[in-house]
């Protein structure tokens, strides 16, 4: 299984690590009760290292992501984050994920872990089919 940099905080905090596709992470550490009331009353985090992330940079990423997604993404402002879901060709959902304006042309797509292949495939595809000039780079394995 893959490691988050995190890891070893969640074995030192004697977390209960599982196999969540394909990643070692936690899914508990006290007791859900404990931590449910932690997350109202006080504050937690959440470790998303081991989610996607997909590059969409150039003149049409934002035209290949207008087709691509299901959210419309014409009145998203840079530094905003939106919630989208990217379809098959039957209509049927793939992912949801979220979708980060960085620059005018250029956009972070964060995905599933267990997902994240299957987006990749399906976003290179209409690319190449469509003929958008734009460049995608799966950056997941370079961030963690």
């Amino acid at each position: 299984m893959k490691k988050t940099p995190l890891f070893e905080k969640h074995v030192a905090l004697n977390a209960k690590i599982i196999d969540f596709g394909g990643w070692a992470m936690p899914v508990q550490y006290t007791n859900v009760i404990d931590e449910h009331k932690t997350t109202r009353n006080a504050a937690t985090l959440f470790d998303i290292c081991h989610m996607g992330e997909i590059v969409v940079k150039g003149p049409q990423a934002f035209d290949l992501l207008q087709y691509a997604l299901t959210r419309n993404l014409q009145d998203q402002e840079i530094g905003q984050i939106k919630l989208s879901a990217m379809l098959n060709d039957e209509g049927g959902i793939i992912d949801d994920l979220t979708v980060y304006k960085i620059e005018p042309d250029f956009y972070l797509l964060v995905t599933n872990a267990a997902t994240c292949e299957s987006d990749w495939q399906r976003i290179n595809a209409l690319r190449d089919a469509r003929g958008f000039d734009c460049k995608l780079e799966n950056i997941t394995e370079k961030v963690g």
